[in-house]
């Protein structure tokens, strides 16, 4: 199974800290990997093992301690074949 990955970067001067991130489909799992802590992280969501076939979509949301963008919705999708 593939899968995608998001990055997050912050903007200068501050930092950012992903508080927690979430899926709403649960065929798909989520790993947050620290890539420069405060600033960059790597967000990889990928598909469950044992997912039927055809097209899945989910909303990934991350929230954030960025008090302008508390929270990130981004839509995923994946065909199954």
């Amino acid at each position: 199974m593939g899968h995608n990955v998001l990055v997050i970067n912050n903007r200068q001067g501050s930092e950012l800290q992903l508080t927690e991130v979430k899926v709403d489909n649960p065929n798909f799992t989520t790993e947050v990997i620290p890539l420069q802590a405060g600033q960059r992280y790597q967000v990889a969501v990928s598909m469950k093992a044992g997912t039927p076939k055809g097209t899945q979509k989910a909303t990934v949301t991350i929230a954030t301690s960025d008090p302008v963008r508390k929270l990130i919705d981004v839509p995923v999708q994946a065909l199954v074949q």
